[in-house]
């Protein structure tokens, strides 16, 4: 049997794409513009070589700093 999922191992914050309407319900995201996204931040501080501790901090700094909603709310 071979099994094929689109998924992210740890949760489900990284999607890349919303093409999947089924997939709306689940998808959060920021309405605030003009922002860097989180998985963009996230890939600048691991470039840079950002220790685990930092990264965790940014991730939280980013999630206080941008109002989260819903795919369909947005």
């Amino acid at each position: 049997m071979l099994l094929i999922a689109r998924t992210d191992s740890e949760s489900g914050k990284l999607l890349s794409s919303n093409v999947d309407v089924v997939d709306h319900e689940f998808i959060l995201g920021t309405t605030r513009r003009g922002c860097v996204s989180l998985a963009q931040a996230l890939a600048d501080a691991e470039a840079r070589g950002a220790t685990g501790a930092e990264v965790d901090r940014l991730e939280q700094d980013w999630m206080q700093d941008h109002p989260i909603c819903t795919f369909s709310q947005g």
